[in-house]
């Protein structure tokens, strides 16, 4: 019998033989041992392995933060967690990390090995299964435009990458508003690493560019703006081409917050897109800014790709076809405006398509996702 190889990862030394005594079985094979910090990511992230099982009898953030790397650069792993204190909170943060199976550390040790076997065997069969049927989909690179701030540009940015996500496609948001990025906010995360640790480490492999991707308990993955303006100066074109061409192939949709200014960044991006979603309102300054953007577009070559959403219809007397006519194209979509539902929406940190599913906004977008995604 094949034996199953474990990494096992522990802060304590104590965690690290507990695991140890459990698994002194021929039926498992223990690997290496390490630290769930960076070093550890390091060491395991490359590492012949089936298993890992993470042992904390402690606080859980940090554990958590580590299974949740792991999680995105090796997709091959089943992770356990053994734990004590369990409660239904970490449960659920468990899961969202990527963690397979917890385990009460109080378990036997006969009830933990049979638990770490029928995971596994789940995570392998769920494996097999993906490689026998190998998804037929085209990426597509959708970029939310607006040179205007306050049209709603990211709202409908989180809003159509959860859609997405919620009728099963494999999404990922990236906020290439690199100086002002507000995707942190719009989905309450408070405290993770951006695209510019990631061009920091300089390490454009799909599996380092996933680390630096966070899991959002809605389905989506994202990728932050820097946390500071400064940073976006660092941030080259060369690295928007490395990470956009690398997430294509891991995909179904990457959908990108853009920038509202055009620079090397922001074309290098409109130039690897499929979809231009511009994004306009019914007032004459940003339609008036539509028009001579739509000018800009089509000298760098990319005016084939721009579609058009009217946001917030309704805000005033021009109508959806005053704008049509100015503009000499078809919206794809008509959003209505319901500024408090939004507002309410951005100041909770919950997507309105999920804070407010009665709402029109919610039955227009999930129409609008519904009809992207049966476009070939």
């Amino acid at each position: 019998m094949e034996q199953i190889r474990i990494i096992t990862a522990a802060f304590s030394e104590n965690d690290l033989k507990l695991i140890s005594d459990i698994i002194e079985d021929e039926t498992f094979k223990q690997t290496i041992f390490v630290q769930p910090n960076n070093n550890g990511l390091q060491k395991a992230g490359t590492q012949p392995a089936d298993v890992l099982i993470i042992c904390t009898t402690g606080n859980t953030d940090d554990e958590l933060d580590f299974a949740e790397r792991m999680y995105m650069t090796r997709g091959d792993l089943t992770i356990i967690l053994l734990c004590a204190n369990l409660t239904t909170q970490i449960i659920d943060k468990a899961m969202l990390s990527g963690v397979g199976r917890v385990i009460d550390i109080n378990s036997t040790s006969d009830e933990i090995k049979t638990a770490i076997l029928e995971t596994y065997n789940r995570t392998k069969n769920r494996i097999g299964s993906v490689k026998t049927n190998v998804s037929t989909y085209e990426s597509k690179i959708i970029s939310v435009f607006c040179p205007k701030g306050g049209t709603g540009k990211t709202t409908i940015s989180v809003n159509l990458a959860v859609s997405l996500a919620s009728i099963g496609k494999k999404v990922a948001l990236v906020d290439f508003d690199l100086q002002f990025g507000d995707v942190a906010v719009f989905l309450d995360i408070t405290k993770a690493d951006s695209i510019y640790d990631l061009v920091e480490e300089n390490n454009f492999e799909l599996s380092s560019i996933k680390s630096y991707l966070i899991r959002h308990y809605s389905g989506i993955s994202v990728m932050l703006a820097p946390s500071t303006p400064e940073y976006a100066e660092l941030i080259k074109a060369t690295h928007i081409e490395k990470i956009l061409t690398k997430l294509r192939s891991e995909f179904d949709y990457i959908i990108i917050d853009m920038t509202p200014a055009f620079n090397d960044c922001s074309i290098a991006a409109l130039d690897l897109s499929d979809i231009v979603y511009f994004i306009v309102t019914e007032d004459i300054s940003t339609i008036r800014n539509a028009k001579t953007c739509f000018g800009i577009l089509d000298m760098i070559g990319v005016s084939s790709k721009i579609q058009l959403i009217v946001n917030k219809d309704g805000i005033s007397t021009i109508t959806v076809k005053d704008v049509e006519d100015v503009l000499g194209t078809t919206a794809v979509v008509v959003l209505p405006n319901e500024q408090k539902t939004t507002t309410h929406a951005i100041n909770c940190g919950v997507p309105v398509v999920l804070s407010d599913k009665k709402s029109k906004f919610t039955h227009a977008m999930l129409s609008f996702a519904k009809s992207l995604a049966t476009e070939k």
